[in-house]
């Protein structure tokens, strides 16, 4: 692996850690936005390694 493949999953871990202790805190607007900084993050790491998925899923977590 890359640094630059590293340093783009840190970045992704490390939004989704704040969206997790913003929610815990209950700051959904801060929440919120790092859930979708993440998720975009993501779908750049996929793309820029050729692939394409839809990450939302196919059935509820529930």
């Amino acid at each position: 692996m890359e640094p630059a493949e590293r340093d783009a999953i840190d970045d992704l871990v490390q939004g989704i850690a704040v969206a997790k202790y913003a929610l815990e805190a209950g700051d959904m607007a801060v929440a919120a936005e790092a859930v979708d900084t993440s998720l975009a993050k993501a779908r750049a790491l996929l793309s820029a390694a050729g692939t394409t998925i839809d990450l939302r899923r196919r059935t509820p977590a529930l």
